[in-house]
């Protein structure tokens, strides 16, 4: 059975989820709600003025409340673990009160947070799920291999067909990612070389930036313009394009805090945020988001 403190999903309801850039987190969680409900309305902001008059908020709004529709999981308390120790992320927030509509048993509930939810929510949260896993995590080629069906009797003729179409989808996808990646490189070398620090980067917009990292190895931070709004964000440089190492992660003393904490601690006015794992923080100014960088190289 769904929680008895979830929120009933009815027809005609408004879900607020973050502007800007979107994850798999968010993505996936929206999905498990129109699976539910298919007509309900999905709105893309990150104005508390707007996301407070919808009937659920996820992945926005810094508040986890099943009741009143909240489905936030960047406080600085850690709502929910999965038996790995990964935090629950806003697809596993969702899945937790309302995948039960979408199965039909506790076992079935379970084996899709293990291969599927968890492996989202560890990426979201900047952890690599293979280093806390003791199973297979959802991957391109196990994607492919559900379009399988398990039992003859199962089969449509049509199932190789709808396994090439979604590859043909994600091939699409990587080879316009690849040379949109090729062209940026250009622009990301322009910043770093016109930089006066040399731990610290900053973007006029924002762009794809790591695949370029692994030229300039005393670079820690890379600063750019938020999507969406007009704050700016401070990102840790991976340790490789794919990995979620870092070459120098946040002060943990900074992780979690929110607005006046962060200020107060960094004496930064302006400072939004800290992730509670350390690898992004933003601040309203491009200013503010400097002295952050430069706080962080110094610690």
């Amino acid at each position: 059975m769904v929680k008895t403190d979830t929120k009933e999903i009815t027809s005609g309801m408004t879900i607020a989820v973050h502007s800007g850039d979107f994850h798999a987190d968010d993505a996936f969680a929206v999905a498990a709600l129109q699976l539910i409900e298919p007509s309900i309305k999905v709105i893309r902001t990150r104005d508390p003025d707007i996301y407070n008059k919808a009937d659920m908020r996820v992945d926005v709004g810094l508040d986890y409340d099943a009741e009143a529709g909240s489905y936030d999981h960047h406080q600085r308390e850690r709502v929910r673990k999965h038996p790995s120790g990964i935090s629950y992320a806003a697809f596993g927030l969702i899945w937790y009160h309302y995948g039960n509509k979408l199965v039909s048993c506790k076992e079935a509930h379970e084996r899709v947070r293990r291969i599927l939810v968890e492996p989202v929510d560890a990426e979201d949260n900047g952890i690599h799920c293979a280093d806390k896993m003791k199973y297979r995590p959802y991957s391109t080629g196990l994607a492919v291999n559900r379009f399988n069906p398990l039992r003859d009797e199962d089969a449509t003729g049509k199932e190789f067909d709808e396994a090439v179409e979604f590859a043909t989808g994600i091939l699409k996808r990587e080879i316009k990612n690849a040379e949109t990646l090729v062209s940026m490189l250009p622009i990301v070398r322009e910043a770093v070389e016109k930089s006066n620090d040399k731990e610290i980067v900053v973007l006029k917009k924002s762009i794809p930036w790591r695949h370029a990292m692994h030229e300039y190895p005393d670079v820690l931070y890379v600063i750019y313009p938020s999507k969406g709004d007009d704050n700016w964000i401070i990102r840790g440089v991976p340790t490789t394009e794919e990995s979620f190492g870092l070459r120098k992660p946040f002060p943990k003393r900074w992780g979690g805090l929110r607005s006046d904490e962060l200020s107060k601690l960094t004496r930064v006015e302006d400072a939004l945020f800290c992730h509670r794992n350390l690898f992004i923080a933003g601040a309203k100014s491009k200013e503010g988001a400097l002295k952050l960088a430069r706080l962080a190289v110094e610690k």
